[in-house]
């Protein structure tokens, strides 16, 4: 695949999803993403480090709670640039439409990822970038009609791909688009697709160095039934994203 093809790609995906994917009667929300990514080495140039992120989700932009989300792991990153990751996450969800769950419930998860980077142009700014993930999930399901205590926890395992594409338009501001797609491995019973993510958005960078960066976008998000013989479409949120991002290193080599 030729470099000056990818951002054609991720643009064909945005396209049909939302024409082939939008239906009239499906749950359409306008929600927001408010958070903080970051991959720090230990020590400036060495291999190993800590990846953390978190995220407070809001309905309809800032008003009504939707989640929680935090991460955090251990990363190692190759003398090639890419970078193998694994750790823990928990997410806490609210009950925000017609298809949620009528109560709170908390997600935990335990995850691998390995993160292959590209560096393209004179000054090495234009980055091709995927990302392969698996998720073990507990899913908290809570007893009726109170929903005051446990009743089991769902298991499922989750590989997401992304594919990534930042290319400069300006000094100190790179577009940023990306397609993500999320399918569930087991239960083996269940829809394959579990959801669909697609972003475009820009990048602009805080220091010299680009250390630090905050990242500001469009993400369309579609969330597929569980149920393998479903209609197949369960909702739809048009997210804002403002994400503070880093790889600074937490000490400076001596």
């Amino acid at each position: 695949m030729k470099l000056r093809h990818v951002p054609f790609i991720i643009a064909a995906t945005f396209v049909f999803a939302i024409s082939a994917w939008a239906q009239d009667e499906t749950p359409q929300n306008a929600t927001a993403w408010y958070g903080y990514e970051g991959y720090h080495p230990f020590v400036e140039g060495k291999p190993w480090g800590l990846m953390l992120e978190g995220y407070v989700k809001r309905n309809k932009i800032v008003t009504e709670p939707q989640g929680l989300f935090f991460r955090a792991g251990l990363n190692y990153e190759l003398k090639s640039g890419h970078r193998i990751t694994g750790g823990f996450a928990y997410q806490y969800n609210n009950p925000y439409d017609s298809e949620a769950e009528p109560y709170g419930w908390s997600d935990h998860r335990l995850w691998e990822q390995f993160l292959w980077r590209r560096s393209f142009g004179e000054d090495k700014h234009t980055q091709l970038m995927q990302r392969f993930r698996v998720e073990h999930r507990w899913l908290q399901r809570k007893e009726a009609p109170q929903f005051d205590r446990t009743e089991n926890w769902k298991f499922e395992n989750t590989f997401r791909y992304q594919l990534k594409y930042n290319v400069p338009i300006a000094k100190s501001v790179s577009l940023s688009l990306y397609d993500e797609i999320h399918l569930r491995l087991s239960p083996t019973d269940e829809r394959l697709a579990d959801q669909n993510r697609a972003y475009a958005g820009l990048i602009f960078y805080l220091d010299e160095k680009r250390l630090w960066r905050l990242e500001t976008g469009y993400m369309l998000q579609n969330v597929f039934e569980t149920p393998d013989g479903s209609s197949g479409q369960k909702r739809i949120n048009h997210t804002f994203r403002v994400t503070i991002t880093s790889d600074a290193p937490f000490r400076k080599k001596e």
